[in-house]
């Protein structure tokens, strides 16, 4: 009955633990060298991302020859964006130059003008003359 006993202790079963002396043992340096290199990826996306555009200043109005334009400033890094006033949203790509982003806006207006005129047909010309006034042609 004890050998038998003994043959039971000494099979392994599968899905058990390993006993501590068979484990393989890990250094306990890992635990510390895994925390950094996560810390750097996280420090390297920061840095090659930039900054988030989260402080943005209130809309500030610029004036040239042409009108005038609302656009707004990041307060952290100091590039800046146009705005609209009407929706009261910020728009278009993000710029340090301002004049160069009015010009892109005026380039896309006119570009999105043009399209329009374009795809609108035109109203066909009758020969009759306009009545200016609808109920003196519907009084007829």
């Amino acid at each position: 009955m004890m050998s038998q006993v003994k043959l039971m202790a000494d099979q392994k079963i599968p899905g058990a633990p390993l006993p501590k002396s068979s484990r393989p043992r890990v250094p306990r340096w890992t635990l510390p060298v895994s925390i950094a290199i996560a810390g750097l990826g996280a420090a390297a996306t920061i840095l090659l991302r930039g900054c988030w555009h989260r402080n943005m200043s209130w809309p500030t109005r610029a004036e040239d020859e042409h009108g005038h334009f609302s656009y707004q400033v990041c307060i952290d890094c100091g590039v800046k964006r146009l705005f609209d006033e009407r929706a009261f949203l910020a728009y278009g790509p993000f710029g340090y130059d301002l004049h160069d982003l009015i010009a892109q806006e005026r380039l896309d207006r006119r570009r999105r003008m043009e399209k329009a005129a374009v795809t609108q047909p035109h109203p066909p010309e009758s020969s009759e003359p306009a009545s200016p006034h609808r109920d003196e042609a519907v009084g007829e």
